[in-house]
């Protein structure tokens, strides 16, 4: 099983002091030279989570709190924040700024939330870099305790997890993890498949 140490920082983190994890197991095999990497760090109050991608041919097309995000250049972040909890929270985000916010067992269980004003997790808008984009949030946990009011992490805790890169419209169709998939069809909504994040 995949591992990642989440590290612990005081305040915003210095993502040049963070170790990446590589979105590396790839489900449409030469098609596309996309690759995708992230890293995750908390603090007492939030998640911090920075994703971002090399991409050439990049797609923004989907807008509003309603966008099919993984039709356009999206990276994601799926985790079950509480042991022995089915339900697991999906954040999927675009480089056009659409963000999909979701709770559930699988996909035919999954409920879309739409936060409103300072509820938003975005603390950065997504942004163009050299041969790609990126993107960085933070989930509080104030927010997070609205479906799982126990969630309050500390050292040596486990985070189940996976982080994606997908785009299913885009010139160049892709899918990503960085935990590995065994399932047909390919489907990301599977929490058996996460890896193993470990707050540091």
């Amino acid at each position: 099983m995949n591992e990642y140490v989440i590290t612990r920082v005081d305040g915003t983190p210095d993502w040049s002091a963070i170790p990446s994890l590589s979105m590396e197991y790839v489900y449409k095999t030469g098609t596309t030279p996309v690759q995708a990497w992230a890293q995750i760090a908390y603090d007492d109050e939030q998640l911090f989570v920075h994703l971002w991608a090399k991409e050439e041919n990049i797609r923004v097309e989907e807008f509003g709190p309603l966008a099919n995000t993984w039709e356009d250049s999206c990276l994601e972040f799926f985790f079950s924040p509480i042991e022995g909890d089915p339900r697991y929270i999906n954040l999927e985000t675009t480089c056009g700024g659409a963000f999909y916010l979701g709770v559930g067992e699988n996909r035919h269980k999954l409920l879309r939330l739409l936060p409103e004003g300072e509820q938003i997790p975005f603390v950065t808008k997504p942004a163009l870099i050299d041969g790609g984009w990126e993107v960085s949030y933070s989930l509080s946990y104030q927010l997070l305790r609205l479906v799982f009011p126990t969630f309050a992490p500390k050292s040596g805790d486990i985070l189940r997890a996976n982080c994606y890169k997908c785009g299913s419209l885009t010139k160049l169709p892709h899918w990503l993890s960085w935990a590995p998939l065994d399932c047909q069809p390919l489907d990301f909504h599977k929490p058996e498949f996460f890896g193993k994040m470990i707050f540091g």
